[in-house]
């Protein structure tokens, strides 16, 4: 039995990369890393005062108010 073999059509080349294309790519890409970082940073910040927030209403509302917080 014989094989049939597949005439695929010819990869075209690929094209000359342009070096400031290619440059403006990376540094875009490098930008929106570091500006992630950023962002990332700032959340781990607030997550900090996030969680003394909650302590400190928690404190107040059995000192104060009389019982265990609402949403506890």
């Amino acid at each position: 039995m014989a094989q049939a073999t597949r005439n695929e059509p010819p990869q075209p080349e690929p094209a000359i990369a342009d070096p400031a294309a290619a440059w403006s790519t990376e540094f875009v890409e490098n930008c929106l890393r570091l500006q992630r970082l950023q962002w990332d940073a700032l959340a781990a910040w607030q997550q900090g005062f996030a969680t003394f927030s909650k302590d400190f209403w928690e404190q107040w509302a059995c000192r104060y108010a009389g019982g265990v917080p609402i949403d506890a």
